[in-house]
Formats: structure tokens, C-alpha cells, sequence
């Protein structure tokens, strides 16, 4: 049984993780902007990470833990469609500045730090771009270089303090709840208005999938192990059209309209070769039930 703080508890991998680890008996403290009322399971402690004076009155409630397990992020599209300058700037306060703070106060005793980040550090480029751990990082979006940022900074801070560290890189993560920003929320959206979705390109350009419930059963598995540095969390690689077809196996009735591109957007396919030898005895949910349970969701 460890001491774990969680951030992020009410976002959505954070409400997914939080019963994982009721259910494997750890003492739970987690941190939200909202006010959650607390339980006999967890702490709620109501707390904006970029206001220091609400980290360390967190701190003054919860004392040490042994495993952050740290999923607070300001993301893409929550004012937004576009990126700005100013998002940088949101960016950088919420995803790195804040992760000063919060160790100052509850690095004291910590043993390990599972930070989630994404596969957009990888960056883009034409054609079919293979992943894998040791491909060097190259973000090409505002929000890729802040989590590259929170990254590096966390690397050197662990190296200093001998904490055990684990980064997880999690690729195309879909479920119920998601923001209408990525690819399928948006086609579920699109179909529930009777819109039109646009799909730039043939279609046949690669994303690796991988379930919330999937990401939350192994992130909540992670903080118990010695840290494993940088870890991508993905699922099989499959075409646009191929996911299309699930959802419209799974009811969603969509119109499409297609619209050439000048080059076919790029396909990313991600190794998991190291999340599968850490964690073999996890089994991922197929595309097809993920995304039947996610259009089930929306009701």
C-alpha cells in the first residue's frame, strides 16, 4: 500500500485511474480545480496547480506521498481551435511552471514520478513516421513543447533528487467524455448534429488508438514498479477509414466529405514493443468494443 497524490483526478484518464487504485488498496489524495467532496477512499483537495498558495495548503492537508502519479494538463481546444500565442503562455504556466511548486512541497519524500505526456513531442512528417522510444523528439505545436519542456525539467529534477521516473507518452486516446476535438470525438459530434465531418486526405493515413480504460488500468500499474523513463502507451496503428468503419458498425451515422491535400497526411504508427514486455499481462480492448462502449457513452 503506498501514499499516492494524483493530479488531474476529475479530468479524463484521472476519473478512470482513481477507482484502479481504490481497488488495489493504495491511500488515494488527489488534487482538482473542482471542489469533489471527499470519501472514505480518497482525498479530494480542491487545487489550482498554478497558484502556489493552493499547492501549499494542499501540502498542509495531505503531507508527504510516496507515488505522484501527475495528469493535470492544459490541452488543446479548451478555448480554442487554433493554437495562439497566449495558449503558449497557458501552456507553459499549467504543464511546466506549476510542476515546480507542487515538488518543492511534495518532493520530500517521493519515490517515484508517472507523468503523462504525448506523442505529439514526436512532431510531424510526410509519409509514414515509425515511433519508438528513442525517436528524438521534435514538437511542432505549442501545447508538444510545453509537455517536452515538463519532461525535460522532471528528468533533470528526478536525476537530482534519486527519484524513480516514468514518462508516458500516450498516443490517440479515445473514450466517452473526450472534448470534440480529436478525430473521433469530433465524428460522433458531427453525426449527432447532422453535419458533415471533413477528412482531408484518401483516408488511409495511420493512427495509433488506444482505450482510456486501457491507459487508466496501466498508468494506475505503473507508480508500484521501478520507473521505466520514457514509455509510449498506444494500440494497434489503423487507417481513418478503417475507424470510420467501426463507428458506423457501432451506429454512427456520418457523412463524409472528402478533400485532397496537396501530400497524403502523414501516417504515425508507434512501437509498443516496451509497454507489452512491462506489462504483459495487460490486455488492450479491441478497436471495435472501445469504440462501441464510447458511442454507447453518449447515449
Amino acid at each position: 500500500m503506498s501514499n499516492i497524490l494524483v493530479t488531474g483526478a476529475t479530468g479524463f484518464v484521472g476519473m478512470r485511474v482513481i477507482p484502479r487504485l481504490i481497488e488495489a488498496g493504495h491511500n488515494i489524495y488527489a488534487l482538482s480545480r473542482q471542489n469533489i467532496p471527499s470519501t472514505h477512499t480518497v482525498t479530494y483537495v480542491q487545487c489550482d496547480l498554478t497558484n502556489p498558495a493552493d499547492v501549499e495548503a494542499a501540502y498542509a492537508t495531505i503531507g508527504d506521498v510516496d507515488i505522484l502519479l501527475d495528469l493535470a494538463a492544459d490541452i488543446p481546444g479548451k478555448r480554442n481551435a487554433q493554437e495562439t500565442e497566449a495558449d503558449f503562455q497557458t501552456y507553459m504556466d499549467t504543464n511546466v511552471s506549476s510542476r515546480t511548486v507542487l515538488l518543492q512541497h511534495f518532493g520530500k519524500q517521493l519515490k517515484h514520478i508517472v507523468f503523462t505526456s504525448t506523442a505529439d513531442v514526436y512532431g510531424r512528417k510526410e509519409g509514414l513516421f515509425e515511433i519508438n522510444e528513442q525517436t528524438p523528439v521534435n514538437p511542432s505545436t505549442y501545447y508538444a513543447v510545453s509537455k517536452v519542456a515538463a519532461e525535460q525539467f522532471l528528468q533533470v529534477w528526478a536525476a537530482a533528487h534519486g527519484v524513480e521516473l516514468t514518462i508516458a507518452r500516450l498516443a490517440q486516446v479515445y473514450g466517452g467524455g473526450d472534448v470534440p476535438v480529436k478525430f473521433i470525438p469530433m465524428c460522433i459530434e458531427k453525426a449527432r448534429k447532422g453535419e458533415a465531418f471533413t477528412l482531408y486526405g484518401s483516408g488511409e493515413q495511420k493512427r495509433s488508438y488506444i482505450y482510456v480504460e486501457d491507459v487508466a488500468a496501466l498508468l494506475s500499474a505503473v507508480g508500484e514498479r521501478n520507473g521505466l523513463g520514457i514509455l509510449n502507451l498506444a494500440g494497434p496503428a489503423v487507417s481513418l477509414n478503417h475507424v470510420l468503419a467501426m463507428l458506423e458498425q457501432s451506429g454512427v451515422g456520418l457523412r463524409i466529405e472528402k478533400k485532397e491535400t496537396v501530400a497524403e497526411p502523414m501516417s504515425q504508427v508507434i512501437e509498443t514493443k516496451k509497454m507489452h514486455a512491462s506489462f504483459p499481462d495487460v490486455a488492450l480492448t479491441s478497436l471495435q468494443d472501445g469504440l462501441h462502449a464510447t458511442v454507447e457513452s453518449y447515449g
